[in-house]
């Protein structure tokens, strides 16, 4: 190959992205597994031969987001629209840009402002993944409707 062609940078696999995501929370594949609660032996799949699908795309996301780990959430989230379609696509577009507006609110001191975007957005997480570690708050209301 001629040296002034560039080569184009190859794109991750999803199990790629799974070993880049558990290696940067410094896991260990049995810490991973009890951390996505799943057997090890999921997990291990999910670094090797069997990508994660839908539910565990989700989670692998939410995680991702979480740890502020956009580049890893981007593949998780590419994959996840391949499956998902298009809803899911909008309110995973809703969660980026309001995690950037929360990082404003919070870097200007607009404390309020930061926990009711907040909040906001744990509101679409758990909408959007059931299996999300984002905390419920419950209260007597959600019984009766």
């Amino acid at each position: 190959m001629p040296k002034n062609i560039k080569r184009k940078r190859r794109v991750p696999t999803i199990p790629e992205a799974v070993k880049v995501l558990r290696t940067r929370l410094g896991d260990t594949q049995q810490q991973f597994a009890q951390r996505l609660e799943v057997a090890i032996s999921t997990a291990v799949r999910y670094e090797s031969t069997r990508a994660p699908q839908k539910q565990a795309l989700a989670k692998l996301y939410s995680l991702a987001v979480e740890n502020r780990m956009y580049d890893v959430a981007d593949m998780f989230r590419a994959a996840m629209l391949g499956q998902v379609g298009a809803e899911a696509s909008q309110r995973l577009t809703d969660i980026e840009i309001g995690l950037e507006l929360m990082e404003h609110d919070l870097e200007y001191g607009l404390i309020d402002q930061a926990k009711e975007r907040r909040a906001r957005l744990l509101k679409i997480v758990r909408e959007m993944n059931p299996y999300s570690r984002a905390p419920r708050k419950t209260s007597e209301k959600e019984g009766d409707e």
